[in-house]
């Protein structure tokens, strides 16, 4: 009978001693491993990569717990949303600080940034255009006639090129 009573008591400890071991677990990990932030980075990192409409290497991702944070450039509001929503997109990303800026943002928080000139990247080829009688000339660079800038405009800063 004491024998017993010793086995009883010795699973008692055991399983109070498994519970507390995984209560202190559960408490230490708050259900994450410690490579889940770098895993969320990677995966919104990747997923601007195979984005078309988004310059992975402009946008700079950091994600503490739930919360992703975008830093970087980005040439329109609509690639700061779309960049957000793809952040938001990943599993264990609930809240998103887009501190993207846009071309326009930038310049209004600084006003004396102006974005450098790409004179020597893309053949700058003008065509001139005589109006009536006036004879006054219109010189615009090729790639502006369709409103998109020219291949290879875009810079370090993230802005196409002013001409």
């Amino acid at each position: 009978m004491c024998s017993r009573t010793v086995t009883q008591w010795l699973k008692m400890f055991v399983l109070v001693a498994l519970t507390t071991a995984t209560i202190v677990a559960k408490a230490n990990d708050n259900g994450r491993s410690p490579f889940a932030e770098g895993w969320k980075e990677g995966v919104i990192q990747t997923r601007y990569l195979l984005n078309p409409a988004l310059r992975a290497f402009a946008i700079q991702v950091t994600v503490i717990r739930d919360r992703a944070v975008l830093e970087g450039d980005v040439d329109t509001a609509i690639e700061k949303v779309l960049a957000e929503q793809v952040a938001l997109s990943v599993e264990g990303v609930s809240r998103v600080d887009n501190r993207l800026l846009t071309c326009e943002e930038r310049q209004e928080a600084d006003p004396s940034f102006e974005p450098a000139r790409d004179e020597g990247i893309t053949p700058h080829t003008e065509f001139r255009m005589r109006r009536g009688t006036g004879g006054r000339e219109l010189q615009k660079p090729l790639g502006d006639l369709t409103g998109r800038p020219k291949i290879g405009s875009r810079l370090r800063n993230g802005c196409p090129a002013i001409r």
